[in-house]
């Protein structure tokens, strides 16, 4: 998207927590039980960053939550709209930095406060989260390594619908540059 558009939405994630918060809870209204058994979820049947989720959407109004959905709907025509502009494919990182070592993205990894860990993976899939909501057809490929060995993810976006184009290039780029045989090293 140009610069402008993601400046503006990424500004808007940090200066409008309510809108996060709206954001943050949407995806959870079409996975979630309805709102009278939600009330029954208990940190021990939801892994961390879901319960804290859930915690969030607690404190919306419906006032919140419809904003947050307006943001979204406004987000996808935008998305849409540059697409329908003539273009064929946009190219993203996955995420805004090396990949993270195991064991940060849990609320213990983030000092025990669930808040941190909702804010840390927010900022660690700026560039993933928007096309869940928007419904372009999204593919990571690993085409960068670190020093250490680990994978550096290339995203890549098409408009809606157009899957075929998305597949073709990742073929393509797989062939020019095979990652099959690439395993990053594992600890634990």
């Amino acid at each position: 998207l140009p610069p402008s558009i993601f400046c503006i939405a990424s500004a808007t994630l940090l200066i409008a927590p309510t809108w996060l918060r709206g954001i943050v809870a949407l995806p959870l209204s079409k996975v979630m039980p309805p709102i009278s058994r939600l009330r029954t979820l208990s940190r021990r049947r939801a892994d961390g960053l879901s319960a804290s989720m859930v915690e969030m959407g607690r404190t919306l109004s419906a006032t919140q939550w419809l904003a947050g959905l307006e943001g979204v709907q406004r987000w996808s025509r935008s998305v849409a709209q540059w697409f329908a502009d003539g273009f064929d494919l946009l190219v993203l990182p996955v995420l805004p930095e090396p990949p993270v070592p195991l064991g940060e993205l849990t609320v213990e990894g983030q000092g025990g406060e669930p808040f941190n860990l909702v804010m840390r993976v927010s900022g660690l899939t700026v560039f993933t989260f928007p096309f869940n909501f928007t419904g372009q057809p999204a593919i990571s490929l690993p085409l960068h390594w670190t020093a250490d060995g680990l994978p550096v993810g290339v995203q890549i976006v098409a408009p809606y619908g157009r899957e075929d184009v998305l597949l073709r290039v990742a073929a393509q780029l797989e062939q020019a540059q095979p990652w099959a045989d690439r395993r990053p090293p594992v600890s634990a």
